[in-house]
């Protein structure tokens, strides 16, 4: 549904941040930074989520997108991270279930009750 071909969380025990790097079918990559229980800024040229729209629908709108990020962890091995894009009207709700070397992302829009599940490897 996103186009994303891969997802990896990194993790800053310091900072207590987490960092989304989000790769997409072409190869281009973006990055999303998220505090623990603060917002953590990111500037970036990605196109924020549209609900409505498919893919690529934003063809000559121009950045730069600011994005809001925040983390939490909600229970033994669950992740939830949101994300607000502050210049436009728009957010997404991650909750990333970890089991083993597995992860389950749930992913949730703002303007929508549905839901996209997808699985993948956790290392």
């Amino acid at each position: 549904k996103y186009g994303w071909q891969s997802l990896v969380l990194s993790f800053d025990r310091r900072a207590r941040e987490v960092a989304m790097t989000v790769t997409g079918r072409e190869g281009v990559s973006h990055r999303l930074q998220f505090g623990h229980h603060r917002w953590a800024k990111t500037v970036m040229d990605a196109l924020p989520p549209y609900s409505i729209r498919a893919v690529d629908a934003f063809k000559g709108i121009e950045g730069p997108f600011v994005a809001a990020g925040s983390y939490g962890w909600t229970a033994a091995g669950e992740l939830r991270l949101k994300v607000h894009y502050a210049n436009w009207g728009s957010a997404r709700d991650f909750v990333v279930r970890f089991r083993g070397d597995r992860a389950e992302v749930t992913v949730t829009e703002n303007f929508t009750s549905g839901q996209t599940v997808m699985e993948g490897r956790a290392q």
